[in-house]
């Protein structure tokens, strides 16, 4: 994965927080997470990459939901 393709998949990410009107927060832990996987698993092939994104937005999502109604 090059400096390229973490910026398409990060502008892409922008997108979809957009579209669904995620908290700022939601994005940031969503790339923090996407950025902490790349790490540990550095072979991820680039047409899977939209499926991490998207699997790390929705996690983020998930977890800010909890975080505002449960505290």
């Amino acid at each position: 994965m090059t400096s390229d393709h973490r910026a398409q998949l990060i502008d892409w990410m922008v997108e979809i927080q957009e579209s669904y009107n995620l908290n700022h927060e939601a994005l940031y832990l969503a790339v923090k997470l996407v950025d902490l996987y790349l790490e540990r698993v550095p072979n991820v092939e680039v047409e899977e990459l939209q499926l991490l994104a998207g699997t790390c937005i929705f996690i983020s999502a998930k977890f800010e939901v909890r975080f505002l109604f449960f505290n």
